[in-house]
């Protein structure tokens, strides 16, 4: 079966959710020690988190078909 463009398109978009929602997810543990804490996130983190949900409105089709995605860099520990 020959993948249209309209399959790819959401294969990719689908992909870059995902590979996004882990890179989260891996940053989860920051969050919940703040909050047990009854600290504020860190400034830093704070961003990269908010950086990554944002990630997917600044692309273009074209950039995730071609894997293009230029991904924020998580703040040093």
């Amino acid at each position: 079966m020959v993948k249209t463009r309209k399959d790819r398109l959401r294969e990719a978009w689908a992909a870059l959710r995902a590979e996004r929602d882990h890179r989260l997810a891996e940053t989860d543990w920051i969050v919940a020690r703040a909050y047990e804490r009854g600290e504020p996130v860190p400034e830093a983190w704070a961003a990269y988190r908010q950086a990554l949900r944002d990630l997917p409105a600044q692309l273009t089709d074209e950039q995730v078909l071609a894997g293009d995605i230029l991904w924020p860099e998580p703040p040093k520990l």
